[in-house]
């Protein structure tokens, strides 16, 4: 089984800081990504690098499921969000889409209440996405979803993004 670990630091290409961080374990069929905010656009650019290079160690057959966990805050400018809108449109268009998305974003997350629906309705424009309040809720349902879709689930080791 494949396992690769990636980090936004290793994507950083701009003059500016990143605001934020995100780390991704690709297991097998299983993507997970740890992502902390507040977010500015240098940070969702290096994501979007990192995903690229994430992908390439996804199974051939590009059948895989993903679980991105929100941490800290959920914030960020207009043209990230347009940015990552562009991003996941792009990855469909060239046939990388989940078979389905897991979101976990807790109470705790700044902006999570306000903008929980908007980050849904990204991905499930290309796929279906389930939200929930806890890593523990999500990976139930990851787990879950892997039976369903005949994938081999393995729990990720812990990783936890700090700003």
């Amino acid at each position: 089984m494949t396992h690769a670990q990636f980090s936004s630091d290793d994507f950083a290409v701009s003059r500016f800081p990143l605001h934020g961080r995100t780390a991704v374990t690709v297991q097998g069929p299983l993507l997970r990504a740890v992502v902390c905010g507040p977010f500015n656009l240098e940070l969702v650019q290096a994501q979007c690098r990192l995903l690229v290079a994430a992908s390439r160690v996804l199974p051939a057959d590009r059948r895989y499921l993903e679980l991105i966990e929100y941490q800290q805050s959920l914030l960020m400018p207009i043209e990230a969000w347009q940015t990552l809108e562009r991003f996941i449109d792009s990855g469909v268009a060239n046939g990388f889409c989940a078979l389905g998305t897991v979101l976990v974003i807790g109470p705790e997350v700044e902006g999570g209440e306000l903008f929980r629906e908007r980050c849904a309705r990204l991905w499930s424009r290309s796929r279906p996405v389930d939200v929930c309040a806890s890593r523990e809720a999500g990976e139930a349902l990851l787990g879950e979803l892997a039976g369903r879709h005949g994938l081999e689930a393995r729990r990720a080791p812990e990783v936890q993004v700090h700003a």
